[in-house]
């Protein structure tokens, strides 16, 4: 197995950034790219993925209501492996998480963590979620153009999560998939400012996010001596909510968006046509009232979640 020790996140940051600045650098002379997950049987990769969400509250309508922050933090390494690989690209491959970790920081500073070997006080819900993804291997059919096709397996991990297995439906392990392994929309003849659209949904706590993205190839350079394609990755988001259920002589509901984006790049492999490194950050802001004849309360929740994958060892 080989190990790219040196390629480092503040390399890619770096490299990322000096494309940009250069227009395409060593690309600029490039005609085309072949961006499809053209693999071999067999061939693996190793990432690890770091997600820190920070959740801030805000309640208007209740006197003396503090703002509320939360941290959550996930920590862990998954496995790729190609079980099929088709000629025109694409085939099957199996994701396994190695390891995952959990660790919430409350509005009081309180940290509290999880992993399938151990957990804090009122993180067993937590804890048994976690021992339910790692080690079980997700089977994903990606195309040719490195979409995902179809998930199996995970249906497993959703009956032994327990009362968090209810969110684990396929869009979360699809959209889990997505931009991992292979490049969403990589094809045939691209140059240097190509750019190219995709529509994602995912699942979400309070509902359901459409994404609609944009990705543009802004160059190619060889940080650590590997041939690696930065593409920038764009996205507005749109939360469809889903509202509780309340007796008809309750109060009134109402929903606003107040913000949706998406901001990152990716480093994609041309070596082995697999995608080397992720980093994003998206913020999505909204707020729900209860609306009652004599009293509006009004909850404000913005959500900001970075995002890094990279990859480690590969075979």
């Amino acid at each position: 197995m080989t190990h790219h020790a040196r390629l480092t996140t503040s390399l890619l940051i770096a490299t990322f950034a000096l494309a940009l600045q250069l227009g395409g650098g060593a690309a600029a002379a490039q005609d085309t790219l072949d961006l499809r997950p053209i693999w071999k049987e067999g061939q693996s990769a190793r990432y690890r993925m770091t997600t820190t969400q920070t959740t801030l509250a805000e309640m208007q309508g209740i006197p003396d209501a503090q703002p509320q922050q939360t941290t959550t933090l996930f920590e862990g390494e998954l496995t790729w492996r190609v079980t099929r690989a088709d000629e025109n690209g694409g085939g099957e491959a199996e994701m396994t998480i190695d390891d995952l970790r959990m660790t919430i920081t409350g509005p009081d500073g309180e940290q509290r963590s999880a992993s399938p070997q151990s957990a804090d006080e009122m993180m067993e819900p937590v804890q048994q979620m976690l021992t339910a993804l790692v080690g079980r291997p997700i089977s994903y059919v990606i195309t040719a153009d490195g979409n995902v096709d179809s998930v199996q397996g995970y249906d497993a991990i959703q009956r032994q999560a327990g009362e968090m297995g209810a969110s684990m439906d396929e869009r979360y392990f699809r959209n889990l998939g997505l931009d991992t392994l292979a490049l969403v929309g990589g094809s045939q003849n691209m140059n240097v400012g190509s750019s190219w659209q995709s529509q994602q949904s995912s699942s979400h706590q309070f509902g359901e996010i459409t994404a609609d993205v944009t990705y543009t190839l802004a160059g190619v350079e060889e940080p650590a001596g590997v041939p690696t394609v930065m593409i920038e990755r764009t996205a507005s988001l749109d939360l469809s909510p889903e509202l509780p259920d309340l007796p008809p002589d309750g109060p009134e509901v109402a929903f606003q968006q107040l913000a949706g984006e998406a901001n990152g790049f990716l480093m994609f492999d041309r070596s082995r046509n697999e995608v080397v490194g992720v980093f994003e950050k998206q913020v999505l802001s909204a707020e729900v009232s209860f609306i009652t004849p004599d009293r509006r309360m009004t909850q404000t929740m913005t959500e900001t979640t970075d995002t890094e994958v990279l990859r480690i060892a590969e075979e």
